[in-house]
């Protein structure tokens, strides 16, 4: 790398800020926006890899840069790649909805593969031109970095909160306010080219965008296998409401086929209360159940999830995700004298309290039941109560969030941290119950016996075995945890409900083989088998090593409950599933195939420049070696401190989205301001202790958090936002320094600006995915350690560019030019 300040072809002015600021502001809003659009249309992993092979469009545009478009002129140009980044937003979702891609056809359809192609390459087509533009300003105007990388970030970190905002109001229509964005930042370019005759022609081809936005993109009906697309093609079916905010979409639905009482006793002939079904993102059914008086409530007592309010008759229940309100009807039928119902989707509890308050049955303004908002754990610490009962119901159901796959979505409910958690929050002989559907072969149920154990452990119990029980129906397995030990009168009262319901007993202390697999029965006795030898410290850990599952207790830092799957099991899972590889899916194994995709493209967007342009040899390979290296390190750097800390601030901030839009704008506002001083290093050797305060700062996240999280967690929303940017802001400014300052060393005649501009974007691509895949074996903080080693290693890039450049002026590295 060379020094030196290059002022580029034209002077920077506030309109070129401006345009930048648009422009990148529109991008952020259009990635979150189509993550949030195909989580609906097809599932949230496909969601994820569509947008993430798409923003390879921003390495795209770069390597192309100098290739084939080195000729492009900045100001004569940037209009209309802005104007192509404002019609390609509605044009590829539009072309993009005909596409018939459907994922459960990849098992058979030999063309779903080459329609799924064509879905990346069509969404790709905005980040290009929107990654187009803002190379060529970097490029051409590299001496003013500093302050162009301020208004680039600035603009994402607006992006970041779009959605919070404009989702509730105009649901998909946040599309039209996208091209919009990036529509106002080409007449701000073309206003400031003095382009008089093009601007006609830029407001139509403005008016266009707009339009093709506003319009209704044709064909895009959900997947046929989604629950919400089975629930309507019933006749007499129709969806009442349709709600969006920035992290689902909430349908409400009438249907002859929701049915939604899980586990219900096969002795239970009368027919159900009507109910109206819940759909999040088409799936993920719940209903909500109209009861009008104490009849309707006698079906909830022939459910499994029942036998906690049997055995604490008339105390005070903390209901866990409520969904629809059943739950909440179970405790009430069971006789709870209190109900705390929780809720992390707020779209659902503000339906149950204004459109469907009738359908529920006015139970939600019962004043023996209060609805608290958040993640469980933080309201719990809120609510500064101790329950009779806390319960979790269903989770699996809930557990795809909104920017991750089933088998990798973070759920810090289902956590040995939370478990402790919990039972901190019961009353001295309160019950934990854990209830979920059977999911053969069984990974479920023995995680949660495998994390109750270890949560009871880690309070100090000598006896965990004690403490215990468990039944399951034909379809759902309950797990009660006891505060104190149970006594012969809990145990009787657990097999009468059993024998009664005709429920089969799991486990209790000294339960007896022959009590096991008498009602809805298996081969062999299974459940039973691995909840015995799980509570057993002599068998737990060989059960662990060899049962082709891993169901191992996760925690906090590792918090995927739902990833069973070990890469030394995958050929014994495969014929355990009966040879289908659909399987894996579930458990996130298209994140590796994605990251190898992703990676190959970015290999060859990489190396492309280099077959159009010979890049002059007095830099020589040591140089393109060291620009290739820095620019790969600071990117996968960033790229993963971000999505490490956007993950573990879900828990403190309650949600997904709250969770990235402060994390991202915290990062990218200081990060921004931090550009804008950079314009005071003169000299890249300057960089050597920036990064590594950088690389300090990041590993320090693994210690400053935690009591961060911990003092705060039960603060009111405004706090603990403020108190998280507060915290991250100091790290977002010095990240800020590393890029600008580089790519100021690389304007000129050779000009490697677009090529680090590619290598940097290719890196934050890979890296995002490649979070995913480190988070699954070394937890979030060893993918914050490693981020701080990529500075590291970008320190060492630096240094050697620098020798390099000693070395060809005849200088001492970092000597005067």
């Amino acid at each position: 790398m060379s020094g030196g300040r290059q002022t580029g072809s034209f002077p920077g002015t506030p309109l070129l800020y401006l345009g930048v600021f648009l422009t990148s502001s529109a991008a952020l809003l259009l990635e979150v926006s189509l993550t949030r659009l195909f989580s609906v249309i097809l599932w949230h992993h496909f969601a994820f890899m569509v947008v993430s092979m798409a923003l390879l469009g921003y390495g795209a545009s770069g390597s192309l840069l100098m290739g084939p478009l080195a000729r492009l002129k900045g100001d004569r140009t940037l209009p209309w790649t802005a104007f192509g980044f404002s019609l390609s937003i509605p044009a590829a979702f539009s072309l993009g909805s005909l596409l018939p891609v459907d994922p459960p056809r990849l098992a058979w359809d030999a063309a779903q593969p080459f329609f799924l192609f064509g879905l990346f390459l069509l969404m790709a087509v905005p980040f290009f031109f929107a990654g187009l533009t803002l190379s060529l300003v970097l490029s051409r105007h590299a001496g003013r970095a500093g302050r162009i990388y301020l208004a680039d970030l600035s603009g994402a970190a607006v992006g970041a909160v779009l959605p919070l905002l404009l989702f509730p109001v105009v649901g998909p229509a946040v599309l039209i306010v996208a091209s919009g964005l990036a529509a106002a930042g080409g007449f701000i370019f073309a206003a400031r080219a003095g382009s008089r005759p093009g601007m006609v022609v830029l407001s139509l081809m403005a008016l266009l965008a707009v339009g093709l936005a506003a319009a209704p993109p044709p064909g895009i009906p959900l997947s046929p296998y989604k629950t919400l697309s089975t629930l309507v093609s019933f006749p007499g079916a129709r969806v009442t409401e349709t709600r969006w905010d920035a992290s689902s979409r909430v349908d409400v639905v009438e249907s002859p086929l929701v049915r939604f009482a899980p586990g219900l006793s096969l002795n239970r002939l009368d027919p159900l209360p009507p109910q109206i079904g819940l759909t999040v993102d088409g799936d993920r059914l719940t209903a909500v159940t109209r009861v009008s008086g104490e009849k309707d409530l006698a079906f909830a007592r022939d459910l499994p999830a029942s036998l906690p309010y049997v055995l604490a008759p008339g105390g005070r229940a903390f209901v866990v995700e409520a969904g629809g309100g059943l739950d909440v009807l179970t405790a009430l039928g069971g006789g709870a004298a209190r109900v705390t119902a929780s809720f992390s989707n707020r779209l659902i509890a503000r339906l149950l309290t204004d459109t469907l308050r009738e359908a529920s049955g006015g139970i939600f303004l019962d004043p023996r039941v209060k609805t608290v908002s958040g993640e469980p754990r933080n309201a719990l610490r809120r609510t500064q109560e101790r329950f009779d009962v806390i319960h979790l119901s269903h989770l699996e159901a809930q557990a795809a969030s909104s920017s991750a796959l089933y088998g990798l979505g973070e759920d810090y409910r289902l956590t040995v941290d939370a478990a402790r958690e919990y039972i901190d929050h019961l009353e001295p002989d309160g019950w934990l119950a854990i209830s979920h559907y059977l999911l053969p072969p069984p990974r479920l149920a023995p995680r949660v016996t495998s994390l109750l154990v270890t949560a009871l452990e880690e309070r100090g119990i000598l006896r965990p075995e004690n403490h215990l029980a468990s039944i399951r129906s034909w379809g759902t397995v309950v797990h009660l945890l006891k505060a104190s030990e149970l006594t012969p009168g809990d145990i009787k009262t657990i097999r009468s409900f059993a024998e009664e319901k005709r429920f089969d007993l799991v486990y209790y202390p000294g339960m007896k083989d022959a009590e096991a697999n008498r009602f809805n029965r298996f081969p062999k006795p299974i459940y039973e088998d691995l909840t015995r030898r799980i509570v057993d410290p002599a068998e737990r850990i060989a059960l662990y090593d060899r049962y082709p599952f891993d169901i191992r207790p996760v925690t906090d830092d590792r918090p995927f409950f739902f990833h069973f799957f070990r890469r030394d099991r995958l050929g014994e899972v495969y014929r355990v599933a009966g040879e289908k590889w659909q399987v894996f899916i579930e458990g996130g194994y298209i994140v590796p195939v994605l990251l190898v995709l992703a990676g190959g493209a970015s290999v060859i967007l990489i190396l492309l420049p280099l077959a159009f342009r010979r890049t002059d040899r007095p830099n020589g390979l040591s140089g393109r070696t060291a620009v290739l290296g820095y620019f790969l390190a600071i990117g996968f750097g960033f790229i993963l401190l971000e999505i490490a800390l956007i993950q573990q601030a879900i828990r403190f901030l309650d949600h997904p989205t709250p969770a990235v839009a402060v994390v991202l704008a915290s990062l990218l506002v200081s990060a921004g301001l931090g550009s804008r001083l950079s314009e005071r290093i003169e000299h890249p050797r300057s960089l050597l202790p920036v990064l590594a305060l950088a690389a300090f700062l990041a590993s320090a996240t693994n210690w400053v958090l935690p009591p961060v999280f911990e003092a705060f967690s039960g603060s009111a929303d405004a706090v603990r936002y403020a108190v998280l940017a507060a915290t991250l802001s100091p790290l977002g400014f010095v990240l800020g320094f590393p890029f600008p300052t580089a790519i100021r060393t690389l304007a000129g005649p050779r000009n490697l600006v677009p090529w680090a501009w590619a290598v940097n974007g290719c890196a934050s691509v890979v890296g995002g995915i490649l979070a995913v895949v480190l988070a699954l074996e070394v937890g979030f903080s060893g993918v914050r350690l490693l981020a701080a080693g990529f500075y590291v290693l970008a320190m060492g890039c630096l240094i050697a560019g620098l020798r390099r450049s000693g070395e060809r002026t005849g200088h001492p590295a970092g000597g005067p030019r």
